[in-house]
């Protein structure tokens, strides 16, 4: 018997697991967190999505900032519980999100910040079909100051 693999909308009862993919998240930081999350779905602009083997929850994946036109892109970003990394769990994760922003919202292009130290996303990223574009010196910022980030891009597959 094989066990499934699903992603689901992410809901205000993830709150725990979400604490565990994400230390110090107030209960306030989060619901505020899904009510802007809530409105950016509503506005066709993020998705966020619970991923679930069997009943249990192993991570969350997501696009944002989705550009229809002129671009058709989305950004996407994956997490995986500690608990539950090197099981194959984000490649899986990946694939359903790809299809989704392929396939249901149309895009054409899916873009990836990752920080240079981060070697498995880069690794996992690589695998899948990403390619380095560029390093952004302040892609984010953390406390107020810049923090680089690598941009991994992968256009839809024809």
């Amino acid at each position: 018997m094989t066990t499934q693999f699903i992603m689901r909308k992410l809901s205000v009862n993830d709150y725990n697991f979400w604490c565990e993919a994400v230390p110090n998240t107030s209960l306030n930081d989060f619901e505020k967190l899904f009510k802007e999350l809530t409105i950016q779905e509503q506005q066709d602009k993020s998705y966020s999505f619970v991923l679930e083997v069997g009943a249990e929850t192993v991570g969350f994946i997501q696009v944002f900032n989705v550009l229809r036109h002129p671009t058709c892109s989305g950004m996407i970003e994956i997490s995986i519980l500690a608990s539950k990394r090197n099981l194959g769990y984000a490649k899986k994760g990946m694939t359903l999100l790809e299809n989704f922003c392929f396939n249901n919202l149309g895009l054409m292009r899916l873009i990836s910040p990752i920080l240079p130290s981060n070697e498995a996303s880069i690794a996992l990223f690589s695998s899948l079909g990403y390619q380095k574009y560029f390093t952004d010196p302040s892609a984010f910022f953390f406390m107020k100051k810049p923090v680089a980030h690598e941009i991994w891009v992968k256009v839809k597959p024809e």
